[in-house]
C-alpha cells in the first residue's frame, strides 16, 4: 500500500492509501491501531462505517487533490465504534486518524493539505 505525507499550517499527517477495491473495503479491519500523526485516506470514498472497529476515529474529508493539494471538506470528531458517517458534497476521500487528532492537528472545513508521496 502506497504512503503518503499530508502536511497543514499546523498538521503533519502520514497517511497508508487505501485505493483499491480490496484496500477500501478492508479499511482499517485488522489492522493495529493509528497512532497520533497516522491515518489511513481511502479513495474514492463518500461515506464510512465504524462496525467492528476497537476504537473511535477522527474522520477527514478531502476535496479532489489538485497539483499536490486537497482541501478539508468535511469533518467528524471523536466516531465512535458502529457508527455510519456521510460526507458533504465536494468529497472524494476520507482520512481515517485516531480520535483526537483533528483537534492536536488543528484541522478546519477549508484547510489546504499538501499531499506528498
Amino acid at each position: 500500500m502506497e504512503t503518503i505525507r499530508l502536511t497543514g499550517e499546523s498538521a503533519v499527517l502520514t497517511a497508508s492509501v487505501a485505493s483499491s477495491f480490496a484496500t477500501r473495503a478492508r479499511g482499517l479491519l485488522g489492522r493495529p491501531r493509528l497512532e497520533a500523526g497516522q491515518g489511513l485516506l481511502i479513495e474514492p470514498c463518500n461515506s464510512v462505517h465504524t462496525w467492528f472497529m476497537r476504537q473511535p476515529l477522527d474522520l477527514v474529508g478531502l476535496g479532489r487533490v489538485a497539483e499536490g493539494t486537497a482541501e478539508v471538506t468535511w469533518l467528524s470528531q471523536d466516531v465512535r465504534p458502529w457508527r455510519f458517517r456521510w460526507a458533504r458534497r465536494g468529497t472524494r476521500s476520507i482520512l481515517d486518524l485516531p480520535s483526537g487528532e483533528i483537534e492536536r492537528s488543528k484541522l478546519r472545513v477549508g484547510d489546504q493539505l499538501t499531499v506528498e508521496g
